[in-house]
This record gives structure tokens, sequence and C-alpha cells, in this order.
């Protein structure tokens, strides 16, 4: 009996030393960026040793890649508790606009780690990372293309796999409104690219026409106020 409440005991103070690191480097991360960050900076800001740092993560690569894995797991939360339940088209609208609400408050440390993600020497994370997000919301987006096709709301003849395409083409989006936003590329471009995407999302679905806008303009214009050039 001893030994489970230790083993749980150090379970709790493992899973909590660790979190407090990458509270602190999603700190720095979203006031100093990524690339400028350092692990000093981190050991600085919690006053620990690189041993201790280095006991939950054995390079800055791999903090990067918890970092994500951490964002990914709130988005989750959020996705989940939005889009769990009622009409398809509804939930899938809710799935849309929270995604939105998510990047909106991770914009500073999505804004810091995009370049880095898609620099060569990432790649694997950033392989790894878009395989986490599809095993992670596919079998919701499934869910709710199933519910649409049965409701009538959506007509595929693929509904086994379309799931799969829309969180695709949600994931190719995000990329690349977040690279747009690093160019400069300006609202309209930016506007048109979403509207574009969210044509192709109702025509792949055979949704209504205009039911499915990724990003309003009122959400563009207020993540793109905030974004610090």
């Amino acid at each position: 009996m001893g030994s489970v409440v230790a083993r749980t005991v150090n379970e709790e103070d493992y899973a909590a030393r660790r979190e407090a690191i990458l509270r602190e480097a999603h700190r720095l991360v979203c006031t100093k960026g990524y690339q400028q960050m350092t692990i000093q900076d981190v050991l600085n800001g919690l006053g620990i040793s690189k041993g201790a740092f280095y006991h939950y993560f054995d390079s800055k690569p791999a903090l990067l890649e918890a970092l994500v894995e951490r964002m990914m797991t709130r988005w989750e939360q959020a996705l989940t508790a939005a889009a769990g339940q009622g009409p398809a088209l509804r939930r899938l609208q809710a799935f849309l606009a929270v995604f939105d609400q998510v990047k909106i408050e991770d914009k500073r440390f999505l804004i810091s780690v995009l370049p880095v993600m898609y620099s060569d020497d990432n790649a694997v994370v950033r392989q790894k990372s878009r395989a986490a997000g599809t095993a992670r919301f596919v079998p919701l987006v499934d869910d709710i293309v199933r519910s649409g096709v049965a409701e009538g709301v959506f007509d595929t003849p693929y509904p086994d796999r379309i799931g799969l395409v829309v969180l695709t083409l949600i994931q190719d989006l995000t990329e690349t409104a977040g690279l747009m936003v690093l160019q400069e590329a300006g609202a309209e471009a930016i506007s048109r690219t979403f509207a574009a995407y969210g044509d192709v999302l109702e025509r792949a679905l055979g949704a209504p026409a205009g039911s499915l806008r990724p990003m309003n303009d009122a959400t563009l214009t207020g993540w793109l106020s905030t974004f610090d050039r």
C-alpha cells in the first residue's frame, strides 16, 4: 500500500514539475519569441538546474513538441465541449467558431512558433504535430458528418472519409493563414482565403451555401488588430 501511495505522489510531483516548465516556456515564447528563448531562460525563470530540466525534456525541440501537444489538449477539450451535441450543422459551425477562438487565444504562441515549425530542422516535429491533431479531432468531425448525412443537412457519397478531408482543409487553412499574417498579406487577402476554404468545405459536404465560414470578418479583424508587427 505504501509503495502505491509513494508512486502516486511521485507521478503527481513529476507532472506538476513538468507543467511548471511548460508554463514558463509558454510565457517566454509569447513574450520573447521561441527563437530568442533559450533553455537557460527557462532555468532562470524557475530557479532550477540544467539537470532538472533535462530530466523532463532532452532538447529545445522536445520542449516545443510538448508545448504544441499541451495546446492541442486544450483545443480538444474546448472543441468537444462546444461541438459534442446538437444538430450537425450547428455542431460544425460551433467547431469552426471555437477553433477560431482558441487560435486567437494562442495567437502569440502560434505566430512565434510557425516559422520554426516550418523550418527544415523541425520537419519531424511538424509532422508529428499534424498527425497528433488528426488523431485527436477526426473522430469528432466524423461523428458530426455522419449525423449531418443522417439528418439530410450534408450530402456526400463519402461519409466515412470526408471527416478527414474536412479536418485536413481546416489544418491547411490554419497554417496558410498564419504564414500569410507573418508575410503581412493584408486583411482582404486573408479574408478571401478564409472564404475560399469555406466554399470548398460547403461543396465537399454538400452543405447549404454560406453556412460554413471558417472565420468571419469581425473575428479576423480582432485577430489582426492584436498582432504586434
